[in-house]
């Protein structure tokens, strides 16, 4: 066992620690984490626009008047529908800040590409007959979910493209130090900026031209698509995901984060598409949404199942020490936060109780993929803070769905059972390497 830990550790270790720190990576893992509060106030409105319980959608008709839908739609378009855009944005940020270029300008350039490449809005004559295009207005088509991938492209190619277009001097326009700062990086930028716009106009004229299609749709079509529906939306997509999340823990690295880029690209547009089918009370198009069904499912308590891990511990476990560090393990826990436990237990270089910590969330993933497949536990349309208690975000996310719950809590049972036996196995060893290390004092 060591030899395969010293193993693993020699030849994944450099890897994961190299990837993790790449700075268009991480780039990508903070951008898609900026997002977050969009997507979770988002969904927050999305459930009370469609409350489970009949009486609260009374009680706000009654005290607030028919108009309060609407109030609350109005704030819900300014975030999980524009979701694309703000990533785009906060993908520029991070990624410019890491190359040291001039941050405000390349946001400035980037937000001007997304609007030149998004489709006009088009209106229909008359039933039946031809659309036209509404000048000055765009469609809301790609600013959501549809558009991850071109936001994607555009937030990591145009920080280092534009840097170095600026740092050709004969490029730039110099001015006199006399001039204001803003001024001057204005200037600076401008020919730059000008030479990307212009070159991805020729690339959105051409395809227009000659494909009769925008790059939004062109990428939508070609690359996107195939992506959700191959890789997104299989069962072998979601496996992967969650076998490389945990894995990674095992060298003590933030699985979540090492795989959130990875996730964001794969599984990005899922909830999004739920949700606003959701709200416009049409059929929810994924069952499988990617990190929301992991995280309901195989991370009950934290990464790994981990509050499944503490219970088994409390009913079977002799060593006082497992115990203790179990008792202060639980509330954070119950919060869903894993760290005491995969430090403090530890599982971190644990060669045996990385193996449940492995297979119990492989499996809950498993079953609960096939049952969602056949309609047993009920889609997720809502995304909910990751600190929310089991159960809870169960009812919360599928918007009220009692019999996803009962599911959850099943699959939380199961992973206890997993790991009981490896609870045993491992203190055996602990008791063992203890002897060997007494009698080896004693001779």
């Amino acid at each position: 066992m060591n030899k395969i830990s010293k193993l693993l550790e020699d030849k994944l270790l450099p890897f994961a620690i190299k990837i993790s720190t790449n700075s268009y990576i991480s780039s990508l893992r903070d951008g898609f984490a900026a997002t977050m509060p969009a997507m979770i106030i988002g969904s927050f409105l999305t459930l009370l626009l469609n409350f489970p319980v009949l009486a609260v959608s009374e009680f706000l008709t009654n005290t607030f008047g028919d108009s309060w839908q609407l109030y609350i739609n109005g704030i819900y378009n300014a975030t999980v529908p524009l979701i694309s855009m703000l990533a785009t944005i906060s993908i520029t940020y991070f990624l410019t800040k890491k190359l040291k270029g001039d941050v405000i300008s390349t946001i400035v350039v980037n937000t001007m590409l997304y609007f030149m490449f998004t489709p006009q809005a088009t209106h229909l004559l008359s039933e039946g007959g031809e659309s036209i295009v509404v000048n000055g207005s765009y469609s809301t088509t790609y600013l959501g979910a549809k558009g991850f991938f071109l936001a994607i492209l555009l937030g990591l190619l145009i920080p280092p493209l534009l840097k170095k277009l600026c740092e050709v001097k004969f490029l730039t326009i110099q001015l006199p130090d006399s001039v204001p700062p803003s001024v001057l990086k204005s200037f600076l930028v401008m020919i730059p900026a000008l030479i990307i716009l212009m070159s991805a106009g020729i690339i959105q004229f051409i395809l227009v031209r000659y494909a009769k299609v925008d790059l939004f749709t062109f990428i939508y079509q070609v690359i996107q698509t195939p992506i959700r529906e191959i890789v997104g939306t299989s069962f072998l997509g979601g496996l992967l995901s969650c076998f490389f999340t945990y894995i990674a823990w095992f060298f003590g690295l933030h699985g979540g984060l090492l795989m959130g880029p990875i996730n964001s690209v794969v599984f990005g547009e899922l909830l999004p598409a739920n949700n606003a089918a959701f709200v416009a009370g049409e059929a929810i198009p994924h069952f499988f949404t990617g990190v929301p069904f992991l995280e309901v499912f195989t991370k009950m308590g934290g990464g790994g199942n981990v509050l499944a891990l503490i219970v088994a511990i409390l009913f079977v476990a002799k060593s006082s020490e497992y115990r203790e560090v179990a008792k202060i393990g639980l509330v954070p826990s119950l919060f869903n936060i894993s760290e005491p436990m995969v430090f403090g237990l530890p599982i971190v270089f644990n060669p045996i109780l990385i193996i449940p910590f492995l297979i119990a969330p492989l499996v809950c993933y498993s079953i609960a993929y096939f049952a969602a497949a056949v309609g047993s536990i009920a889609p997720i349309v809502v995304q909910v803070p990751w600190t929310i208690p089991i159960g809870i975000n169960m009812f919360l996310s599928t918007a009220g769905d009692i019999m996803s719950v009962v599911w959850q809590l099943g699959l939380f049972v199961l992973s206890v059972i997993i790991y009981i036996p490896f609870i045993r196995i491992n203190e055996k060893a602990n008791m063992k390497m203890s002897e060997n290390r007494v009698g080896g004092e004693n001779a």
